[in-house]
């Protein structure tokens, strides 16, 4: 199911685009934004719209990705709650996209996701750097 619910998302997304708007593509994209030629594609798709790609990565330690797994309490996380060692275990936290990108902190100790919404927006509306 999830290669055409991507699929689904990436096409509303190419025809927002092709119809002007501007849009936020939000998804757990793991697999592709470890595959640097996915990503080539994808800015290469969008720049041919004259749209611009702005990648961002979420961050999340594991004590804090533990309270909110918790606290969700969907039946999804069964799994890893009752193996919290063995999932931890499966995620590489130094992970980042191996292109430029900024970096939201969803950690409990972080400044405001508010606040950094706003600082991302600036950023990339301002033409500020990536993390």
């Amino acid at each position: 199911m999830r290669p055409r619910e991507y699929e689904s998302l990436m096409a509303a997304a190419n025809e927002n685009v092709s119809c002007g708007n501007s849009v936020i593509v939000t998804a757990p994209f793991i697999r592709e934004f470890s595959e640097k030629a996915w990503l080539d594609r994808t800015e290469a798709m969008f720049a041919a719209l004259n749209a611009e790609v702005s990648v961002v990565w979420v961050y999340c330690d594991i004590k804090s990705m533990h309270q909110y797994i918790r606290h969700r309490g969907a039946a999804r996380d069964g799994f890893k709650l009752n193996d919290w060692k063995g999932y931890v275990s499966s995620i590489n936290l130094d992970f980042r996209p191996p292109v430029p990108h900024h970096v939201v902190s969803n950690c409990t100790s972080s400044s405001p996701l508010q606040k950094q919404a706003a600082d991302l927006i600036t950023s990339i509306l301002g033409g500020g750097d990536p993390a």
